[in-house]
């Protein structure tokens, strides 16, 4: 027997639990639905704690007073620059979703699309027990890799790869190490962010080559008396996708309805557009 939801969300990424919550509000029953069993998209799956702010919603500063009050919720802030602690992003997003009645399923990739007379969908989702199957009125893809649109014939176009990391306490960071990353900022409790790009001739490999240069990385801490105390679930894909009006009414990809592409450092200022578009107007 087939679970029915009216919309499926993908991807607990900060667009996607505001996107739940609107939904929930006009008394739809939704489920959300992540690849990792936690929330937070690539800030707490991959360590993107490096976030622009000059600007707010109603939701977006209720979140970042909840994550400030928390003693290390915020690592380090700088004009309108914040470091985010995953950790606390985390507990807060999943309190979010709870508290909004949202269910949600982790720890399940989408692995095939039904168009169905009805003008809804069949979604397969593969997950620990097996393929799961749900049918629904409406799709909202608010994924970081846009897995549900590339499903449905989008094509999407990987950007760049990067690994981010945090290190121990430090006084300063070896020049060696310096030499090894392309950003590195010392945070409020001493510890160092740091991200480098890697490269791959095949995407399938990036994670090979990620794990490698960590190898590398960590044998250089081991010369200077660091280590790397925290590492990402996964190495960041940063991908890109043509912008496009969706003909489906029933179909909705995040990015379609902004303005302008979003860099990797701007996941905050994505959901205060995000969230001034579907509370001002009629859209999903």
């Amino acid at each position: 027997m087939k679970m029915n939801y009216d919309t499926i969300i993908s991807g607990a990424t900060l667009c996607g639990i505001v996107s739940s919550i609107h939904e929930v509000k006009k008394r739809r029953k939704v489920l959300l639905i992540n690849s990792y069993g936690f929330p937070g998209g690539s800030i707490t799956e991959a360590l993107n704690i490096y976030q622009s702010l000059n600007d707010k919603t109603e939701t977006v500063s209720r979140i970042l007073k909840k994550i400030e009050s928390d003693k290390f919720g915020i690592l380090l802030r700088s004009s309108n620059v914040i470091f985010l602690n995953p950790e606390s992003v985390k507990y807060i997003f999943q309190k979010e979703i709870e508290q909004a009645g949202i269910d949600v399923l982790f720890h399940v990739q989408p692995y095939e699309i039904e168009i169905l007379n009805d003008g809804g969908y069949e979604i397969t989702l593969i997950g620990r027990e097996g393929k799961i199957k749900f049918t629904t009125e409406k799709i909202i893809d608010a994924s970081d890799n846009f897995q549900i649109s590339s499903l449905l014939g989008r094509k999407r176009k990987l950007l760049s790869a990067r690994v981010n990391l945090l290190t121990n306490k430090l006084n300063q960071l070896h020049h060696s190490l310096k030499n090894y990353v392309d950003q590195s900022v010392q945070l409020e409790d001493g510890r160092y962010w740091l991200s480098f790009e890697v490269k791959s001739s095949d995407e399938i490999f990036l994670e090979t080559a990620a794990h490698k240069k960590i190898s590398e990385l960590s044998e250089l801490f081991l010369k200077s008396c660091g280590r790397i105390q925290i590492l990402p679930a996964q190495t960041q894909m940063i991908y890109s996708i043509k912008r496009e009006k969706s003909l489906d009414k029933n179909f909705y990809l995040i990015n379609d309805l902004l303005t302008r592409e979003f860099g990797p450092d701007e996941e905050l200022l994505k959901v205060v557009e995000l969230e001034k578009l579907i509370t001002n107007e009629e859209y999903f």
